[in-house]
Order: C-alpha cells, then sequence, then structure tokens
C-alpha cells in the first residue's frame, strides 16, 4: 500500500515505502520530510543511506534497534515480534532532486527519488492565476484563483502543499454564450498585447506569457434608441413612397378631392323647346 499524507502546510507527515515508480513529489523548500517503511523478513542488519546521508545502522540482529539524530537527520526504530518500523526524518529544507535508500544485508530493500518542484498552478479555461511570490512558487507559496469576464465561479485562495500541489483549486464555469445582451453584441476587440518573460533560476529559465485583451466600450442606450428611431422613420418613408406610386386606388381613397374629380362625369344637355314641340307633332302626326 501507498501512503502519502499531508498535514499542516509547511511539513509532510509521512511518505510511505514502497511508492509508485519508487518517486515522489516535494515541493521546494519543504522541511521535516519524514519517511516510513517495515521490514518483516528478520534481517541481520539495517541500514538508511541517499543523498547528504552517508549509510547509517538502525538495526542489528545482536543488539536491536539503534536510532541516532544528526543536525540534519532523525533515524527511528521499532521492532515488535520481528516486524521492523523505522523512519528517516529530513530537518533542512529540500531544494534539489535527492535519493534515500533502505538497505538490508547489503541489499536494496526500498529506494525513492524525491522530485523537488514548484507547485504549478492551474491554468484551465477561464481561470486567472497570481502566485505570490511571482518567480518560485515552493513551499507555503500562495495562489489567488479568479475567472475571467465570459465564466462564473467564486475567487479561491491556495496554498502550495509538500507534495507539490495546491490544497484547492479553482471551478470557472463558461457562461452562456447564446443570450447575450445588446451591450455584447455591439462591444468589439480592440487590442491584444503578449508580454514574454523570462526568468532563469538555478540554471532553469522560466516563461511567462501575458495575454491582455482590451475590449472597445458598447453603445450607450441613448445612442442605441437613436438608431432605432431612425431605421423606424426610414422604413415608414420607403411604405409611403411606395403606396403612393403603386396604389393609385388606395391614393383615391385617402385623398378625397381626388376621388370626386375622377368620379364627375359630363352632363346630357337639356332639350329646348323647339325639339319638345318638333317631337310633339311628330307624335300627334303618328296618332292620325
Amino acid at each position: 500500500l501507498v501512503l502519502l499524507i499531508v498535514s499542516s502546510p509547511g511539513y509532510l507527515s509521512a511518505i510511505q515505502l514502497p511508492q509508485p515508480g519508487n518517486q515522489a513529489n516535494v515541493a521546494t523548500g519543504t522541511t521535516n520530510l519524514m519517511i516510513t517503511a517495515t521490514v518483516s523478513t528478520s534481517p541481520s542488519v539495517c541500514a538508511w543511506s541517499g543523498t547528504g546521508l552517508a549509510s547509517t545502522d538502525f538495526y542489528s540482529s545482536a543488539f536491536g534497534c539503534d536510532p541516532s539524530s544528526t543536525s540534519t537527520h532523525i533515524i527511528t526504530c521499532t521492532n515488535s515480534a520481528g516486524v521492523i518500523n523505522t523512519t528517516l526524518t529530513y530537518l533542512t529544507a529540500l531544494t534539489s532532486n535527492s535519493t534515500v535508500s533502505l538497505n538490508c544485508n547489503s541489499a536494496v530493500v526500498n529506494t525513492l527519488s524525491m522530485i523537488i518542484q514548484d507547485c504549478k498552478p492551474n491554468t484551465g479555461s477561464g481561470v486567472i492565476a497570481t502566485t505570490n511570490p511571482t518567480s518560485s512558487c515552493g513551499i507555503g507559496c500562495t495562489v489567488q484563483y479568479s475567472c475571467a469576464t465570459d465564466h462564473t465561479g467564486n475567487d479561491v485562495n491556495a496554498t502550495c502543499q509538500e507534495d507539490a500541489t495546491f490544497d484547492k483549486d479553482p471551478a470557472c464555469i463558461q457562461t452562456d454564450t447564446t443570450a447575450m445582451t445588446t451591450d455584447g453584441i455591439m462591444a468589439s476587440t480592440a487590442s491584444t498585447t503578449s508580454t514574454i518573460q523570462n526568468i532563469t533560476i538555478g540554471g532553469t529559465t522560466t516563461t511567462t506569457t501575458t495575454t491582455t485583451t482590451t475590449t472597445a466600450r458598447p453603445l450607450s442606450d441613448g445612442a442605441i434608441a437613436g438608431i432605432v428611431i431612425g431605421c423606424i422613420i426610414v422604413v415608414a418613408l420607403i411604405i409611403v413612397a411606395l403606396i403612393a406610386l403603386c396604389c393609385a386606388e388606395i391614393c383615391c381613397c385617402t385623398f378625397s378631392i381626388l376621388c370626386l374629380s375622377w368620379g364627375t362625369k359630363e352632363p346630357k344637355p337639356k332639350p329646348d323647346d323647339s325639339t319638345l314641340k318638333k317631337e310633339k307633332v311628330e307624335y300627334t302626326a303618328g296618332r292620325s
């Protein structure tokens, strides 16, 4: 079984051997790092060795457990019914990759490679991360997470732990872009500026790229209302022109004066007295 226990910030409680791949990530500057192991093979002698630690016996079948301590390391040992439990604690801050081995009867029982590295902030979509300090983010380094303008979520403050991970993670969710407001539609991207900064720490060069996007301010409500009213007036004028040109009957009904002038017929002339007398004589002669 693999056991990795994280306690209060600044201290890694224990790394239980063996570890997957015989390695573990440790944050830069971690102190009081404890490594534990169990031996149940009834060995004759066992010792710890590693980076900055000469081979140091902690158990022998003749004398039993023999714990020890220095200014940089503490070794403990307990023997319970032939099962030996031992710990190795690094008292000083770890700043570079280190290895440690547990040897029994001149053979390696367990080995561990400790990868010393900074905590890496979450750089997922919509996440804005600001670290303190900005140059190196080892044990105790803090990061402030916030969400981009097109994402929603709560701001989070996280701390770099001993296993080179942050104790909290942001949750930024992209907003619904289908329900864009008028201001959002009117806004447009004005400029984009990219800054590349190279930082060299201990022979390692880190490249940081910062991208800033500036958007134009949206139109005011008054300007938008003016545009809408102007469009309505133009459309109304076009409709009136079409009615006047193409719909003569509608024009007649609308303008009553034109309707009366177009609908009046020329009156039939009234017959005079001579014509009436002539028609009467012709009618009388006919009856005779």
